[in-house]
């Protein structure tokens, strides 16, 4: 009995120790890391769109022309060899310019055509001439092109001659009042066409020859068709003893540049550009009623030969980097509002009073080249 009461003494005390332990921790169940799969994300890459997709088509296939023909008024001398040479660098396309008149140039692919043996891609000249070729069947549309979608870079309407895109404006000629700085002191200056009826002015208004172009007829048409001038006006400005400039526009310039006459109206603006640039005592002015601008477009050819050469070129000098080129290789004004003028600040224009000229008044233009107009306009 002895014996056994010990046995349930360490029994007892070997459970009591048991349950004064302290309890382990528990444990816990991580899952078994499951297999993962990658989902790619959408991609970050720019998807071209079809328009985009068609002109690279476009792009391909005139490398492979290799070359375009343009004929040109122009894109001559160091123009033209400056514009075909950067052309030719960025794209490897040739560009070989051939120089005429806008009449001749139109006679030209009319003796191509009957004759379906059209050599040229792509014509430049004056806007009349050049939509004879559209009435005639001559040209195709250059809707496509990406620069067109750019709808508020343009000083004018670049579809000013024609909404269907077969002619393009990408240039263009105001025509405004210079005068002579050492003879013309900043007081003197006018600011209206109606100062020039000044008696002041008679005797020192030199002016192109009526016989040697247009511009005349152009500041006509123009001025009256907005009845910013009347046509009495005209008759008033004949009257002012005013010294008929032989020769081209450039020479109206040089005139007024050598002191020959202190002023001249109307003047060639882009004429004016490189001599302003050399020196010469001339500054444009921007009168209130505005000024006459002639726009100057391109015609996309009709069968062309090197159709996609012709497309890539057009959308290229219009672009702020063909823009630039041509610009300042003319010594022009631009006619992207993106693109500075290639005028230093005597040259400068106010475009917001800029009047274009449209097809229906360069219509008017040659229609009134007559002697009875000019015997109108500048009897004495």
């Amino acid at each position: 009995m002895a014996r056994t009461g010990l046995y349930l003494s360490i029994l007892f005390l070997l459970l009591a120790l048991v349950a004064c332990a302290p309890k382990p921790a528990p444990v816990a169940l991580t899952p078994a890391p499951q297999p993962t799969t990658s989902v790619p994300g959408p991609s970050t890459a720019p998807s071209l769109s079809q328009e985009d997709l068609a002109w690279a088509t476009v792009i391909e296939a005139a490398k492979k022309e290799r070359q375009l023909v343009v004929y040109t008024f122009a894109f001559t001398g160091d123009t033209g060899t400056t514009i075909a040479k950067a052309f030719k660098e960025k794209y490897g396309i040739t560009v070989e310019f051939i120089a005429g008149r806008s009449p001749a140039i139109v006679e030209r692919l009319r003796t191509e055509y009957r004759a379906n043996q059209v050599v040229a891609d792509l014509a430049e000249g004056a806007g009349a001439r050049m939509m004879l070729l559209k009435e005639w069947g001559f040209t195709s549309s250059m809707r496509d092109l990406p620069v067109l979608r750019q709808k508020d870079v343009w000083k004018g309407d670049i579809l000013l001659y024609d909404t269907d895109a077969n002619l393009l404006v990408y240039s263009m000629s105001p025509m405004t009042v210079i005068i002579n700085t050492s003879s013309v002191k900043p007081n003197e200056e006018p600011v209206s066409w109606l100062d020039l009826l000044e008696p002041k002015w008679k005797g020192k208004i030199a002016t192109q020859d009526p016989v040697q172009g247009l511009q005349s007829y152009i500041w006509y048409v123009i001025m009256t068709r907005d009845k910013a001038l009347s046509p009495d006006y005209f008759d008033a400005f004949a009257r002012q003893d005013l010294l008929f400039s032989m020769g081209g526009p450039a020479d109206l310039v040089r005139d007024v540049a050598r002191g020959i006459k202190p002023l001249g109206a109307p003047a060639s603006a882009v004429g004016a550009i490189p001599v302003v640039q050399e020196g010469g005592p001339i500054k444009l002015l921007t009168l209130k009623e505005g000024f006459p601008v002639s726009p100057l477009p391109f015609a996309f050819l009709k069968n062309a030969p090197h159709s996609n050469a012709a497309k890539v070129f057009m959308n290229w000098l219009l672009s702020p980097e063909g823009m630039k080129l041509f610009t300042d290789t003319a010594q022009t004004y631009s006619f992207r509002k993106d693109v500075a003028d290639a005028a230093p600040p005597n040259a400068r224009m106010d475009w917001t009073k800029a009047k274009f000229m449209s097809l229906k008044d360069e219509k008017e233009v040659d229609k009134i080249w007559t002697e009875q107009l000019m015997a109108k306009i500048f009897k004495k």
